[in-house]
């Protein structure tokens, strides 16, 4: 179902309508802007937005972040400001509980919203204005409307939260999932920003695959077929599942282990998960290598620059350990992304700089 996004920009033409264009034609969504004008007043403009979701009720709004910009259309007030009142109004029960998304070009976005860190929890996705992905965000903005209306019909139980029973669930997100006063905003902030936007008890692809000990692109449709498998076995199938395809990582351990007759992935290296695999019958699968300065194989993640697999012994943290949930894990950045500039130092905790620098003296003296 096509999911109908109403969208607030200061600029009309040039880039807007090339965005306009852009996730139209992807299918996923309908974009269509609200017509505003110069120096329109905060008032007004929260009025308009009530009238249309009345006249022709929208999924979804998108904002651009500088609505003070130099458009024609220019306001006095940025999307933050905007945002917090339309959420505000959702909890008065005069605009329904729908994803709030924010868009801006890259340079806007380093110099306002990444500083403004209190913003951030007003809204469900970011974006940049001018990326171009527009099949890739549109999927996700499909995602996002298509799981606040699954809320806003069947409710905020856990089961439908999270797709699936709870019994093995960390308590710590039963208890706070639980909570009868959450509103759907709630609820979608933290199924996206702490359950799958960080590895741990949901992982991504990418880590399914150093789990499993397996180079993907070069196992082709061997890869495909062991994922269709683990499809089957671990899939996260709750809120947001089709914009955020994620594995249950305690589901994923189980199905190894039935395969071992009990040994985890974690005591074998990739080559030795590879020959278990190839035993139920899938052949093709071709064993990832460590990247280059590292020498383990039991890989458990990814360097968060390359993508590729990595044992998080030999990763460098990319925050400190206070950020992260009991249930969350660290993500790593490998020697090699930050030996070659690709990755930034200020990107990095302050042990993952020390650690960065021990691993530098050890090559530098054999």
């Amino acid at each position: 179902m096509k999911r109908r996004y109403l969208f607030l920009d200061d600029e009309t033409g040039g880039p807007t309508t090339a965005m306009l264009n852009g996730f139209n034609d992807t299918g996923q969504i309908e974009l269509e802007t609200l017509k505003l004008e110069k120096n329109e007043r905060f008032e007004t403009v929260c009025a308009k937005i009530i009238d249309c979701s009345k006249q022709q009720p929208f999924d979804g709004l998108m904002l651009d972040l500088c609505l003070d910009g130099a458009g024609e259309n220019s306001m006095g007030f940025k999307a933050p400001a905007l945002a917090q009142q339309i959420r505000t109004k959702t909890l008065e029960g005069v605009l329904p509980q729908c994803p709030i998304v924010l868009c801006s070009t890259m340079a806007n976005l380093d110099s306002f919203y990444k500083r403004d860190r209190a913003s951030h929890d007003l809204f469900d996705y970011y974006f940049v204005k001018t990326g171009g992905h527009f099949e890739k965000d549109a999927i996700k903005l499909q995602a996002l409307a298509s799981g606040y209306d699954k809320m806003n019909k069947e409710g905020k139980k856990i089961e439908v939260v999270l797709g699936r029973e709870v019994d093995s669930i960390d308590e710590r997100i039963i208890a706070y999932l639980g909570e009868e006063s959450l509103s759907s905003f709630d609820v979608a902030q933290f199924v996206i920003k702490e359950l799958l936007e960080r590895p741990g008890i949901l992982i991504d692809e990418e880590t399914l695959a150093a789990r499993m000990g397996v180079d993907r692109e070069a196992s082709g449709m061997a890869w495909k077929e062991l994922n269709e498998i683990l499809e089957k076995e671990a899939v996260y199938s709750g809120l947001f599942a089709n914009g955020w395809k994620r594995y249950w990582a305690e589901l994923v351990s189980a199905f190894f282990m039935n395969l071992t007759g009990g040994n985890p992935y974690q005591i074998m290296r990739a080559s030795e998960r590879v020959e278990t695999l190839q035993r139920i019958g899938i052949k093709g699968l071709a064993v990832a290598q460590p990247i280059k300065y590292n020498k383990s194989s039991y890989f458990d993640t990814i360097c968060q620059f390359y993508k590729k697999p990595m044992d998080s012994m030999e990763g460098i943290p990319k925050e400190d350990t206070v950020m992260i949930k009991p249930w969350q894990e660290h993500r790593y950045v490998s020697f090699l992304a930050l030996a070659s500039g690709n990755y930034q130092e200020k990107d990095v905790c302050v042990e993952g700089i020390k650690k960065y620098e021990d691993i530098k003296d050890r090559l530098k003296h054999g």
